[in-house]
């Protein structure tokens, strides 16, 4: 997929009006991210990461939130993809709307499972930002 044209089809359809586009686009995504660190390589490149935060964040439909962040969540293992997190300022916003959002329980667990692979990697610098989401789960 990724040495193909149609994987940046699938990148611009995260932007559809339809919300089964948007949903299925993300999974796809995430599917073919997960455990996969070329395929997370190769969407990187395609400007995936931007585009899925903004789904997570501003989509009204749960069930595209919870693919967008799934998609994520593979991101993150990537090295890569980890830098992106630190440098983009949405970052703990996405952790922090996860929870505060009564989210379901599929898209509270990506979401700390993406804190845990970001805290792994770089826990000096993730750590004290982890403070604000834990204590927005401590209501649960």
């Amino acid at each position: 997929l990724i040495e193909m044209d149609e994987s940046v089809v699938i990148v611009t359809m995260l932007n559809s009006s339809s919300t089964d586009i948007r949903l299925n686009s993300a999974w796809t995504l995430a599917t073919c991210m997960q455990n996969n660190p070329t395929a997370q390589s190769g969407m990187l490149g395609f400007g995936v990461f931007d585009k899925l935060v903004d789904l997570f964040l501003d989509d009204e439909q749960e069930a595209v939130r919870g693919k967008a962040i799934f998609a994520l969540q593979c991101l993150a293992e990537n090295e890569t993809g980890r830098e992106l997190f630190e440098k983009e300022p949405r970052t703990m916003q996405v952790l922090e709307k996860a929870v505060q959002r009564q989210s379901s329980s599929r898209v509270l667990r990506r979401a700390f499972n993406m804190g845990e692979v970001l805290v792994r990697h770089r826990g000096g610098y993730w750590r004290p930002k982890m403070s604000k989401v834990a204590k927005a789960a401590e209501r649960f």
